[in-house]
């Protein structure tokens, strides 16, 4: 790490100089040197004008050399270890000489020890104890199970995010014994269908956890809806189907709401009549990916003057949410995106009436 060389020089002075630099410290002081160990603070002009003042030689105090028989600023300090110790300690390292341990050898006269209360102690070396072993999971048998639960009310302002870490925090409480990956930074076995956006509700969610093959589906279901927040709840607990079946899911279907607004027929059919219908979505990179509609919504239809339901399919990976949607078809504006009430109400191979 770099330090500052003028930092270094006050560093070095006051680890040499003795109690005359008192003067040199009140002199900076009054000259207006305070934290200066913080770079923003520190203005070594002042510190240079105080040595001038009081007469400090900061060079001659750094840089000059000392005799062995020169008393020291800190000789009044009793440290037990006596000088001729570590004169003949200095001489010996200049001379590339060790010197042993004598707690195992010879004493060599440092001074510190008395023999009577400091006196050289060895310890045996502690005994290894072996660590408690904690339950071997590959012993517990696991099984994958499909929970299902709504997110209606003030919960469809929880990001997914914050969805995983309630219900995952959910299932700690409720002392449901769920199974982690494995490595250096475990996570918890738990994995969802499709994220919802911020601002719309589901009528059912599925998400899939791994738990101990003990516990029942009716003991899921009654110990995590005590746990969760308003909003939450769960509506069943199965198990998983295999990743086959999970993969034929078609699409999610939505029923949109909006207060005095009445849908026209006449845009979802010239919608239907179109082959091509193109909405531009920003990805994660900063790339613009444009996607055709007719790729991604199965059927739409109105099923009153206020009410819509449509699915929504991936294409190649790509997907858009219902304000797309409500967007491209039915001219609405940002503020008609947040008054309308988005619902989820279902996933898989779901046909709506035309």
């Amino acid at each position: 790490k770099w330090h500052n060389p003028e930092t270094s020089a006050l560093e070095g002075l006051f680890a040499r100089g003795n109690r005359q630099l008192s003067r040199l410290l009140v002199s900076a002081h009054e000259k207006g040197c305070k934290f200066d160990s913080w770079s923003d603070k520190f203005d070594f002009k002042l510190w240079q004008d105080a040595c001038e003042d009081t007469g400090v030689k900061i060079e001659y105090i750094n840089k000059r050399k000392r005799k062995f028989d020169e008393p020291l600023p800190w000789d009044h300090i009793d440290t037990k270890v006596n000088k001729d110790f570590l004169k003949e300690e200095r001489q010996r390292a200049e001379n590339l000489e060790s010197t042993g341990d004598c707690r195992s050898g010879d004493c060599k006269g440092c001074g510190v020890c008395d023999f009577k209360v400091i006196k050289p102690r060895t310890f045996k070396e502690s005994p290894k104890e072996q660590p408690l072993k904690s339950e071997n999971s590959k012993n517990i048998s696991y099984r994958k199970l499909k929970v299902s639960f709504s997110k209606t009310g003030t919960a469809k302002y929880f990001g997914h995010l914050e969805l995983v870490n309630i219900l995952f925090r959910a299932i700690k409480r409720a002392n449901i014994d769920i199974k982690y990956s494995q490595g250096f930074h475990p996570k918890p076995k738990i994995s969802f269908e499709d994220p919802l956006a911020i601002g719309i509700e589901s009528e059912i969610e599925n998400m899939y956890i791994a738990v101990n093959h003990l516990i029942k589906h009716v003991e899921v279901v009654q110990r995590l809806n005590k746990q969760l927040p308003e909003g939450l709840e769960i509506l069943e607990c199965t198990d998983a189907p295999s990743k086959s079946e999970i993969k034929t899911i078609k699409g999610f279907a939505y029923r949109v709401r909006i207060k005095d607004f009445d849908f026209d027929e006449s845009a979802i059919q010239e919608f239907k009549s179109q082959e091509v219908v193109v909405v531009e979505r920003l990805n994660k990179k900063g790339k613009i990916n444009k996607i055709n509609l007719k790729n991604v919504v199965l059927n739409i239809c109105l099923t009153s003057k206020e009410e819509i339901e449509f699915i929504l399919k991936p294409d190649n990976g790509k997907t858009v949410r219902p304000y797309h949607v409500l967007k491209k078809i039915f001219n609405f504006t940002d503020k008609q995106n947040k008054e309308a009430c988005v619902t989820k109400i279902g996933s898989g191979r779901i046909r709506l009436e035309t």
